[in-house]
């Protein structure tokens, strides 16, 4: 199971348990995967309830392999050269659907 782009959007009080309940039906399963941007230090007052994120954090540090990324953006990277070779095609008159040769 992957969580991804975890903690871009505040959770409601009710969805406050839903990590932990999704979290406690995968324990003894293989690959849990959380991403996201938000550090860890930094989820205990993105879930506002140090019960629930000691929970949380429990059931994810316990067999943990925590790797922390840095640098720019590879989306952006991907994006900007995406954006690259369109416009070249366009001012050469080539149109979307034929590759240049």
């Amino acid at each position: 199971m992957i969580f991804d782009d975890f903690g871009v959007s505040t959770l409601k009080s009710t969805g406050k348990h839903d990590p932990l309940e999704l979290l406690d039906d995968r324990i003894g399963e293989p690959a849990t995967i959380v991403c996201g941007q938000l550090p860890v230090e930094n989820w205990h007052a993105f879930i506002d309830n140090p019960t629930i994120a000691d929970a949380i954090l429990d059931r994810l540090t316990i067999a943990a392999h925590r790797i922390e990324l840095s640098g720019p953006s590879l989306r952006r990277k991907a994006n900007c050269l995406r954006y690259r070779s369109v416009s070249v095609r366009r001012s050469k008159g080539f149109s979307r659907d034929q590759p240049p040769v």
